[in-house]
């Protein structure tokens, strides 16, 4: 059947509940379908205006939305209220290894059609959240701390001790790197692999909340390395005023990227290697950065060169292409799916055309979006 028609699908489920699952969800409703269901083993997201949570700059990982992300927000209608809880950055300031406190190169960007909008992750995910509820909450329905399983056409949620059995008529893969319904496909079609690579420059990291002071610019993002690699440091704003978040990159075995590192031996390297930054750092925050344990980042993974299943499963978001954070890419390109799945099937008859014109047109993107930034990561030429 047409999947052109206002109703679409009878039934449509959205496997993962974070910023490109949501946003799928209200492109879907926007077109007028209904009985769609989102479903998430995470807890409903916060409140993006409830500011007490998102003032712990250090908690929540940052976003920096592009043309790319800031083009399909606006084309569905959420662009809007995911800027309000946005901060601008219009360019940046960079220190060379070595370079005094006095030595940073500003470059402010003109010529670039639209700004970079900073956010957390989790926030932007709760303003899609918002504008789900309050455009679409009759089409959708959500479910939150639910597992999924995906066998053939079978689909088991799995909250507590109950389990439900679905047969829906369309799956949306959007579970990102958990990537449940991609290994499903992976296992019964030839044509779906997932391709893992190997991390050979495999880096962990710590945030570093900074509040700056009022004579820095809160516009700009805030960049510097040390002499023979040992770390590299970027900032950028997470309010409204000169709060920032640091993101401190680290090698996987240097000993402050430990648990209960030592905060002499952090400090010392702050003074060595971030001296235009270590005064913002106050004892108490340092104590916090030198115990807790660094996080990881993502490996470098694609599926190709499928990423559907005939009329019936689809996958997009990280979950077809993860890269590690740091290239700004994820986000953008995962909204960029939404609206080419929504642009396929404003121009296919049947879903099943829709879903295969998605597929020849975003799987060799998600490769090729994996392959170079890997490309950029990896050490030599």
């Amino acid at each position: 059947a047409s999947w052109r028609t206002k109703e679409g699908p009878p039934s449509t489920l959205i496997a993962g509940g974070g910023p490109a699952g949501l946003l799928t969800a209200i492109a879907f409703a926007k077109r007028g379908w209904t009985n769609i269901r989102v479903v998430d083993r995470l807890r409903e997201p916060y409140d993006p205006g409830d500011e007490l949570i998102w003032s712990d700059a250090a908690r929540f990982y940052l976003v920096g939305l592009g043309l790319r992300g800031q083009t399909a927000l606006t084309e569905l209608g959420a662009w809007d209220t995911v800027q309000s809880y946005c901060a601008e950055v219009v360019g940046r300031k960079d220190w060379a290894p070595g370079a005094g406190p006095d030595e940073g190169v500003e470059r402010i960007f003109t010529d670039r059609p639209v700004s970079t909008q900073v956010i957390a992750r989790d926030r932007m995910q709760g303003a899609l959240y918002k504008v789900a509820r309050e455009k679409y909450g009759s089409q959708i329905s959500f479910d939150w701390e639910t597992e999924v399983d995906v066998e053939d056409d079978e689909v088991t949620l799995t909250r507590g001790s109950t389990e439900e059995v679905l047969r829906p008529d369309l799956v949306v893969g959007a579970d990102g790197t958990a990537r449940t319904v991609a290994m499903a496909l992976e296992e019964n079609d030839r044509r779906v692999r997932i391709k893992r690579y190997e991390d050979d420059n495999c880096r962990v990291f710590k945030t570093v909340p900074l509040d700056l002071p009022p004579d820095w610019r809160g516009d700009v993002n805030y960049s510097t390395r040390s002499k023979g690699g040992r770390m590299n440091f970027d900032a950028l704003p997470c309010g409204r005023s000169n709060r920032y978040c640091g993101v401190l990159l680290l090698r996987e075995d240097d000993p402050l990227a430990q648990e209960e590192s030592d905060p002499k031996e952090l400090r010392a390297l702050m003074q060595e290697c971030l001296p235009q930054f270590e005064p913002f750092v106050d004892d108490s925050n340092l104590q916090t950065i030198a115990k807790k344990p660094a996080s990881r980042l993502p490996g470098f993974r694609y599926v190709g060169p499928k990423i559907h299943k005939t009329d019936k499963v689809v996958l997009l978001g990280d979950a077809i292409h993860t890269v590690k954070p740091y290239f700004g890419l994820g986000a953008n390109s995962a909204f960029e799916d939404v609206t080419s799945l929504d642009k396929c099937l404003d121009s296919h008859e049947t879903g099943a055309d829709a879903l295969r014109a998605f597929s020849r047109e975003r799987a060799p993107e998600a490769k090729a979006l994996v392959q170079i930034s890997r490309g950029f990561d990896r050490p030599g030429f």
